[in-house]
């Protein structure tokens, strides 16, 4: 008790000494750690003002807790807090603690709670934080299916000691405990760092000749499928059982298949994580997953579902040997029918539509080569927008085909080269006067979609604002254009929030783009000539004349650099608005001006 008392006494000294004496009591009887009132008076210490007193209260509490099943779930929810911690060493010995109950405990009913809480430090600024839970996750996942034996050291070796066998979670477990927290995630940049990690564990363990990793995934992806289809049985048992079924009953039955369809689209998306890892995971299992790219309902669970089967075709279409032609013409027809049917009122409809149009793109690029249905599929909304863009008024109708038209042509372009019947090269941004032709099929993409800028819908200009992004990542010198220039300035001051969001979208998939191009063009060369100027695209003149060199590098303005101060303006505007997405956009787009 007076060690207790003095935890509130106001010395930091006297604090940590008592927290130190505590834990020396504590060694001898940690059953006192259950104690509500000894609970209580640890606990105020994880709100320390010092970070070595929160540190030290951390230490005792992680001490014990490892191999106590029971005061891990006692004492979790006050060690989870402190993963927050603006301490750097407090959030370390957390993610430890954590680590060694995932790797000693990985039975226990909070490792899947303590996974997800691990992820949200991913992104920590500290990268041995980041080591650490990638490593908790290795372990954790990969580590082998038997059994393993600890070794102990000679000197700490006693007579009585006996080999002391790990518990390793069987793989059901393992692929559950993955759903789980892919589950949680954000679709997209936020289950990156697992397509990294598992990049990482497959292509250091190709290099060492070894294949337990290989192993192991390929048996997570044949009992995720396998998970799949049992879903697929239970949804059709429970729509059996529904029938006949009191009202109340009934809506429990849907309850449950929501349940069901959210979980098999969990499965879908871990599916993917690690199919973007390492496609031949998934080509055993094509045929299995393909008749799942049928649209039927239009629900946003049947909508994630396409979503992901989508990618994962498209991933796996480079690598098919030997496909049958069967296969191929209904996976055609079906990313096609799907592409004029998906509804697109949510972001996860026109998710849909891009992985259909990316994976069409690539089937045809890789397996098929023949480009008749995507171009059948340009040609009628291309027509067709042509067609509308001087009515002046639109119904609902016509407003829905036109949107849909002008979000696929933008992606088809984006994807697939309608001029050379083939993968799509980007015209890179230089220095020099002379840059190549623009395709004709993107020239007149170009002027559609500046047609429908200027429509008097503002729906319709919002999709337009949105293709014009794709064409500029194809072709940037067409940003140099007095018709481009006007737009650019138009919708930075436009009134319209959604306007100018879609105008700092365009501007930062486009400097990606050019990143990523120019990275790939320096692979190989001298370091000192790897860093290029995603920024510098030059103002075209048109006059040829002579002139000295401090004339031409004041012709050599960057596009977006020139408006940088408006740009600028524009984000702390947005901000206040939109945080989420355009917190994202800044950080990109300053990370890539500090780059250059």
């Amino acid at each position: 008790n007076r060690l207790l008392q003095l935890l509130s006494e106001d010395l930091i000294t006297v604090r940590s000494k008592a927290i130190k004496a505590l834990t020396t009591v504590l060694e001898v009887d940690s059953n006192v750690l259950s104690e509500t009132y000894v609970q209580q008076a640890v606990k105020s210490r994880f709100w320390d003002q010092s970070i070595s007193v929160r540190g030290a209260a951390v230490d005792l509490v992680g001490k014990f807790i490892v191999h106590r099943p029971e005061l891990a779930s006692q004492y979790y929810p006050m060690i989870a807090e402190r993963i927050m911690d603006r301490g750097v060493s407090v959030r370390k010995r957390v993610v430890k603690i954590l680590k060694d109950i995932c790797v000693n405990q990985p039975n226990h009913p909070l490792v899947p709670t303590m996974c997800k809480k691990l992820v949200t430090r991913m992104n920590d600024e500290e990268s041995t934080i980041k080591e650490m839970v990638l490593s908790t996750f290795q372990e954790l996942w990969f580590c082998s299916l038997k059994k393993a034996t600890r070794k102990i050291k000679k000197e700490e070796m006693e007579e009585d000691d006996v080999p002391e066998t790990k518990t390793v979670l069987d793989l059901a477990s393992r692929v559950e405990h993955i759903v789980e927290l892919v589950a949680t995630m954000t679709y997209g940049a936020n289950i990156q760092w697992f397509v990294d990690l598992l990049k990482k564990l497959l292509s250091a363990e190709k290099a060492k000749g070894q294949k337990q990793v290989h192993t192991i995934c390929k048996q997570m992806v044949l009992h995720a499928v396998e998970n799949i289809l049992n879903i697929e049985e239970d949804k059709v048992s429970s729509k059996n059982k529904q029938k006949g079924k009191p009202e109340t009953a009934a809506e429990t039955t849907e309850e449950a298949a929501r349940k069901l369809a959210s979980w098999s689209s969990a499965v879908l998306m871990t599916l993917e994580i690690f199919c973007e890892a390492d496609p031949s995971l998934l080509l055993p299992h094509i045929s299995t997953l393909h008749p799942y790219l049928k649209l039927q309902n239009n629900d946003f669970a049947e909508l994630t579902t396409i979503r992901s089967i989508a990618c994962i075709l498209e991933k796996v279409s480079p690598i098919i040997e030997q496909p049958d032609p069967l296969f191929l013409k209904t996976l055609e027809n079906d990313l096609v029918q799907t592409i004029y049917r998906v509804s697109l009122v949510d972001k996860i409809g026109l998710e849909v539509m891009a992985s259909c149009i990316k994976c069409l793109s690539s089937v045809i690029i890789h397996v098929t080569h023949n480009s008749t249905s995507l171009r059948n599929v340009y040609n009628q909304f291309y027509g067709y927008l042509n067609k509308c863009k001087a009515m002046p008024r639109v119904e609902n109708q016509t407003l829905a085909n036109l949107s849909r038209g002008l979000f696929a042509v933008g992606h088809i372009v984006h994807q697939f080269d309608l001029d050379s019947d083939g993968q799509p090269t980007v015209t890179p941004s230089s220095k020099k006067k002379k840059v190549p032709p623009v395709p004709p099929t993107i020239a007149q993409l170009h002027t559609l979609y500046l047609a429908y800028s200027v429509h008097p819908n503002i729906l319709l200009q919002r999709k337009a604002a949105q293709g014009l992004g794709h064409v500029f990542i194809r072709v940037p010198s067409l940003l140099l254009t007095k018709e481009s220039n006007g737009f650019i300035q138009r919708t930075l001051a436009s009134d319209d929030p959604q306007m100018k969001l879609h105008m700092l979208t365009n501007i930062t998939d486009y400097l990606l783009a050019e990143e990523a191009r120019l990275v790939k063009a320096t692979t190989g060369k001298a370091a000192s000539t790897q860093k290029k100027d995603a920024y510098a695209l030059e103002e075209d003149e048109e006059e040829e004349g002579e002139s000295d060199d401090e004339d031409r590098a004041a012709n050599k303005r960057p596009t977006f650099q020139r408006r940088q101060d408006e740009l600028d303006e524009l984000y702390v505007e947005m901000d206040s608005g939109d945080s989420g997405a355009t917190t994202n956009i800044v950080q990109t787009h300053l990370n890539l001006m500090l780059a250059q």
